[in-house]
């Protein structure tokens, strides 16, 4: 490992200890108005709205809370896939009928019952909604370490938009060659796109 990754990545692991502290520390009340905030600017999405096969992580404790935007999704017609981790480091979509097979897994998050959601290519996907533990208004991420997502997004098929408080967000953050930025940022004051405010995000192909 050369110098400058060894540096970067000991920046990633105080940040993430840093990070994680901010989030404990938020005000349930904020993270409950910022989580709808952030639903609510989805839901008025050209994009959201009119895709038919949507890709969203399901919320851990700390994250935002995606369960409004899964039952929202499958509400409106739209195919609802979701990650199931297959080992470390690797992930994939998998197609979700009902928010009652979404069963404890790999770290205790939420994951879709192997044997009762098939899986989906990522080709097919028209919208990725991606976690963060923080980002900058650029659309760079930092994630939980874990480079499911970076490994699963690095072909650059899927039009994706990050999501996160605006209190976790970060002026600035380290980078190295295998992390991803994003075009498309969502906060509970709206879209980013490349650090500039928009009012509203059309991603689709």
């Amino acid at each position: 490992m050369s110098g400058s990754v060894a540096c970067a990545a000991r920046q990633k692991a105080d940040l993430r200890r840093e990070l994680r502290q901010r989030c404990r520390e938020l005000p349930e009340e904020y993270c409950r108005s910022a989580d709808r905030a952030i639903a609510r600017s989805l839901f008025e999405a050209p994009a959201f709205a009119g895709a038919r096969q949507i890709f969203c992580f399901v919320g851990k404790a700390g994250e935002i809370d995606t369960l409004p935007l899964l039952r929202r999704i499958l509400e409106q017609g739209s195919s609802l896939c979701v990650p199931l981790c297959l080992e470390p480091g690797r992930m994939e979509a998998r197609l979700l009928r009902d928010l009652e097979d979404l069963v404890p897994g790999r770290y205790g998050i939420l994951e879709p019952r192997p044997e009762r959601c098939p899986p989906v290519e990522a080709s097919s996907l028209d919208l990725a909604l991606v976690p963060c533990l923080s980002a900058t208004r650029q659309g760079l991420r930092l994630g939980q370490g874990g480079g499911y997502y970076d490994r699963y997004l690095a072909g650059g098929h899927v039009p994706s938009i990050l999501l996160c408080r605006e209190k976790m967000l970060s002026p600035e953050l380290p980078k190295e060659d295998w992390d991803l930025s994003f075009d498309w940022l969502l906060t509970e004051q709206g879209f980013w796109h490349q650090g500039r405010k928009e009012k509203t995000c059309c991603v689709l192909r």
